[in-house]
Protein backbone atom coordinates (compact mmCIF):
# COMPACT_ATOMS: atom_id res chain seq x y z
CA UNK A 1 0.00 0.00 0.00
CA UNK A 2 2.88 2.41 0.80
CA UNK A 3 4.40 1.81 -2.64
CA UNK A 4 1.10 2.64 -4.33
CA UNK A 5 0.63 5.82 -2.30
CA UNK A 6 4.24 6.88 -2.90
CA UNK A 7 4.02 6.25 -6.62
CA UNK A 8 0.73 8.15 -6.78
CA UNK A 9 2.37 11.16 -5.10
CA UNK A 10 5.29 11.02 -7.53
CA UNK A 11 2.92 10.81 -10.51
CA UNK A 12 0.93 13.82 -9.34
CA UNK A 13 4.06 15.87 -8.75
CA UNK A 14 5.75 14.91 -12.02
CA UNK A 15 2.79 15.29 -14.36
CA UNK A 16 3.19 19.05 -14.85
CA UNK A 17 6.95 19.03 -15.31
CA UNK A 18 6.94 16.11 -17.73
CA UNK A 19 4.36 17.71 -19.96
CA UNK A 20 6.35 20.94 -19.90
CA UNK A 21 9.36 19.08 -21.31
CA UNK A 22 11.40 19.19 -18.12
CA UNK A 23 12.84 16.20 -16.32
CA UNK A 24 12.14 15.45 -12.69
CA UNK A 25 14.50 13.32 -10.67
CA UNK A 26 13.30 10.95 -7.97
CA UNK A 27 15.68 10.00 -5.17
CA UNK A 28 15.55 6.93 -2.97
CA UNK A 29 16.50 7.85 0.62
CA UNK A 30 17.28 4.19 1.33
CA UNK A 31 19.81 3.66 -1.49
CA UNK A 32 20.97 7.27 -2.08
CA UNK A 33 20.36 6.77 -5.81
CA UNK A 34 18.35 9.11 -8.00
CA UNK A 35 16.35 8.22 -11.09
CA UNK A 36 14.73 9.97 -14.02
CA UNK A 37 11.02 10.02 -13.21
CA UNK A 38 10.32 7.60 -16.08
CA UNK A 39 12.78 4.96 -14.81
CA UNK A 40 11.29 1.52 -14.16
CA UNK A 41 12.85 1.47 -10.68
CA UNK A 42 10.91 4.51 -9.45
CA UNK A 43 7.82 2.36 -8.94
CA UNK A 44 9.75 0.15 -6.50
CA UNK A 45 10.56 3.00 -4.10
CA UNK A 46 8.54 2.92 -0.88
CA UNK A 47 6.65 6.19 -0.35
CA UNK A 48 8.55 7.24 2.78
CA UNK A 49 11.86 6.91 0.88
CA UNK A 50 10.92 9.22 -2.00
CA UNK A 51 12.62 12.57 -2.39
CA UNK A 52 12.09 14.75 -5.46
CA UNK A 53 14.78 16.84 -7.14
CA UNK A 54 14.33 19.37 -9.93
CA UNK A 55 17.83 18.92 -11.36
CA UNK A 56 20.64 16.41 -11.44
CA UNK A 57 22.88 18.94 -9.74
CA UNK A 58 20.42 19.26 -6.86
CA UNK A 59 20.39 15.49 -6.38
CA UNK A 60 24.18 15.20 -6.54
CA UNK A 61 24.70 18.08 -4.11
CA UNK A 62 22.45 16.20 -1.67
CA UNK A 63 24.81 13.20 -1.92
CA UNK A 64 22.79 11.06 -4.34
CA UNK A 65 24.31 9.19 -7.29
CA UNK A 66 22.58 8.44 -10.57
CA UNK A 67 21.00 5.03 -11.23
CA UNK A 68 23.10 3.06 -13.74
CA UNK A 69 20.16 2.67 -16.15
CA UNK A 70 19.30 6.36 -15.95
CA UNK A 71 22.93 7.34 -16.46
CA UNK A 72 22.93 5.78 -19.92
CA UNK A 73 19.62 7.48 -20.80
CA UNK A 74 20.92 10.86 -19.66
CA UNK A 75 24.15 10.51 -21.65
CA UNK A 76 22.15 9.58 -24.76
CA UNK A 77 19.74 12.51 -24.28
CA UNK A 78 22.65 14.91 -23.78
CA UNK A 79 24.29 13.75 -27.01
CA UNK A 80 21.00 14.10 -28.89
CA UNK A 81 20.53 17.62 -27.51
CA UNK A 82 23.99 18.63 -28.70
CA UNK A 83 23.18 17.33 -32.16
CA UNK A 84 19.90 19.27 -32.23
CA UNK A 85 21.64 22.48 -31.13
CA UNK A 86 24.24 21.99 -33.87
CA UNK A 87 21.53 21.48 -36.50
CA UNK A 88 19.65 24.59 -35.34
CA UNK A 89 22.88 26.61 -35.27
CA UNK A 90 22.61 27.40 -31.54
CA UNK A 91 25.73 27.48 -29.41
CA UNK A 92 23.88 26.32 -26.26
CA UNK A 93 24.67 22.65 -26.89
CA UNK A 94 28.34 22.87 -25.99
Amino acid sequence: MRKIIGLFIVCLFCANTLTAGNLTFIGNKNTNKYHVSTCQYVKTIVGKNIIIFNTQEEAEQAGYTVCSRCKHKLIKNNQENKIMYAIKGNKDGS
